[in-house]
């Protein structure tokens, strides 16, 4: 079990009820840091007992800097789209 557990870190988080009750405790911690933190001057003065935290497996993180490659798939269902279009407003 050991073993395992040290080969497969997310191992609690394989069952999907599981994950999602990990990111309801995530929304729930913000909520909290969130509804308490304009009663405090600076971020600095929150105390620890409700700074947000996350639960559930590291995420990779989804840098939406970069743009999607394009085929020529997308080119060609974009150009049948727009005969379609053209073709209904006539």
């Amino acid at each position: 079990m050991q073993l395992h557990r040290a080969m497969n870190p997310d191992w609690r988080f394989s069952d999907p009820a599981v994950f999602l009750l990990s990111e309801i405790a995530t929304i729930v911690s913000w909520q909290r840091y969130v509804t308490v933190s304009p009663r405090y001057e600076r971020p600095e003065d929150v105390p620890p007992v409700f700074l947000p935290a996350t639960y559930g497996p590291q995420r990779d993180s989804f840098d939406q800097t970069t743009e999607p490659d394009r085929s020529d798939s997308d080119d060609r269902a974009r150009a049948a789209a727009a005969e379609v279009r053209a073709e209904m407003a006539r």
